[in-house]
């Protein structure tokens, strides 16, 4: 009986795995984003590890809302509100790391 139970373990486990299997790369995650705020600048940073710099598309919104995604082998997407208004036109982006950074003036 419990050479049975032992045996079943790992079947049960190949199975699973056999269907679902671990997450793949194509599958979209949602990046951790931190926001810093000061009188005159937005800056938000995400992480995005195993991304080049030319896979990544932001959008600015309405002045509002910043969205981000990357078109590459990992795929990352996420909408970012902020609390104030940005201009669009200033914003610029750095990579290091699989860290972004984006910097938006305020309006």
């Amino acid at each position: 009986m419990l050479s049975g139970v032992i045996l079943l373990g790992p079947l049960v486990f190949l199975i699973w795995y056999a269907t679902r299997g671990w997450p793949s790369s194509s599958q979209v995650r949602e990046p951790r984003v931190d926001i810093c705020d000061d009188d005159q600048v937005s800056i938000l940073t995400a992480e995005l590890p195993g991304v080049d710099e030319e896979e990544i598309l932001v959008n600015v919104e309405e002045g509002f809302i910043v969205s981000l995604e990357t078109t590459g082998e990992r795929k990352y997407a996420t909408t970012i509100p902020l609390s104030e208004s940005v201009i669009a036109a200033t914003l610029q982006k750095t990579l290091r790391n699989g860290v972004l950074e984006l910097r938006l003036q305020k309006a």
